[in-house]
């Protein structure tokens, strides 16, 4: 709610209805793309520590790298928009976040499936989770913004659904349904976060043309009060002037 508020308030004046509630989205989602693109590098490294001998070295260091290209374009996007961005190019600006988060989300599910080892449960274990609290994090940041949700938790989650299914053995099966079902739920919540923050867009939105136009009312008023007032006292000195000279 406090980033709605911040952000709803923005003045965006000639634009529609619809076309100010994207803006409010799109920048909800640079607002909150800080804190996980500076904390994807280390994270990405402790991964690449943890799994250090049980995957072979050059895929660990390929993947590394590829993380940290990412991170580092989510940032330089990030300072592109809030430099260059404008509220008619809200829908662009918008699309090109969304595609650096499918990318973000495919090396991400990487990290359960091409770098994992399949016989050793405990690490495939971890990994399972680490990517499940990268899903729960990602939902939880882009939850205002229904498209990103999508691209991000099916580029994460399907790989590694179709890596546990591709084993066939039980435990694979098991945690390969288990992500379905996972995806699914944050699908969902997605939606109804994504519905709830549009409305209370469009309500803040309107409040504010009230707001304006209320006050505009006002203006008006004090401007026509100050003509009559300017008016009647001309019409008074223009009738005492003769009158205080017949009257002497």
């Amino acid at each position: 709610p406090a980033a709605v508020m911040t952000v709803a308030t923005m003045p965006a004046p000639g634009m529609s209805l619809d076309a100010r509630v994207q803006d409010a989205r799109v920048r909800m989602l640079f607002d909150r793309n800080w804190q996980p693109a500076l904390t994807v590098t280390p994270f990405a490294a402790l991964v690449c520590w943890f799994l250090w001998g049980t995957a072979p070295d050059a895929t660990l260091i390929a993947w590394f790298g590829v993380k940290v290209v990412a991170s580092v374009l989510m940032i330089v996007a990030d300072r592109a928009y809030r430099r260059f961005g404008m509220p008619p190019d809200a829908a662009r600006w918008g699309r090109m976040y969304i595609a650096l988060l499918a990318i973000d989300g495919f090396t991400w599910g990487l990290m359960g499936t091409v770098l994992v080892p399949m016989g050793r449960l405990d690490i495939v274990a971890v990994m399972f989770a680490a990517v499940v609290g990268v899903g729960a994090v990602g939902g939880v940041n882009l939850a205002s913004n229904f498209p990103a949700s999508v691209v991000f938790a099916t580029t994460l989650l399907l790989p590694v659904t179709a890596w546990h299914v591709s084993h066939g053995t039980s435990v694979a099966m098991f945690a390969g349904v288990g992500t379905i079902f996972y995806l699914a739920l944050i699908l969902l919540n997605g939606h109804r976060t994504a519905q709830s923050t549009t409305e209370l867009l469009r309500l803040r939105f309107r409040m504010d043309e009230v707001a304006e136009q209320r006050a505009e009312a006002l203006r008006h008023a004090e401007r026509q009060s100050a003509v009559k007032s300017q008016f009647l006292a001309t019409m008074s000195h223009e009738m005492r002037t003769p009158l205080h000279g017949m009257l002497g």
